[in-house]
């Protein structure tokens, strides 16, 4: 049998589960968003709706504490959003799809907790004003997330 992946992919792929319930049933969030996995492109569509591109970005060192010997990392995720900017409504939008990418992750704490010990806690979300010339509004919500490692799945 193979070794499990390495923990942030396996934290990713919670991820994406978590933001692929975004638009289901659609009555109950405010956008229905296009998931995607990897850095978004140079050309992202301004016709598509409103997409997410989540990736992981960093992962830190947490330092034990006095008298505990574990191994624990902080991993940092980004995940992206983009709205077509019309009618000059897309910075609005784009906040009403932050706001549901924070749903979805608070919603799926208790699974994500019993997969990893710990939930993804919402870090700064930013606006992003280098799409607005191609009629996108566009911003990225940092997502961190606690990980314990094991000697056999780091």
């Amino acid at each position: 049998m193979p070794p499990a992946e390495a923990s942030e992919n396996r934290a990713l792929d919670a991820l994406v589960n978590v933001l692929l319930t975004i638009g289901a049933p659609a009555a109950s969030w405010l956008t229905v968003p296009t998931v995607n996995v990897g850095i978004p492109p140079d050309s992202v569509p301004s016709d598509a709706g409103a997409l997410l591109y989540v990736h992981h970005v960093r992962t830190e060192a947490i330092p034990a504490e006095v008298g505990r010997a574990y191994h624990r990392n902080r991993a940092y995720f980004h995940v992206y959003g983009f709205v077509p900017d019309r009618d000059s409504g897309g910075p609005r939008l784009l906040l009403n799809l932050k706001a549901d990418v924070l749903r979805a992750v608070f919603a799926a704490e208790g699974s994500v907790t019993t997969l990893f010990g710990q939930p993804f806690f919402p870090g700064s979300f930013g606006y992003r004003d280098d799409m607005i010339s191609a009629g996108m509004s566009a911003g990225v919500q940092e997502l961190t997330l606690d990980l314990e490692l094991s000697h056999t799945q780091p």
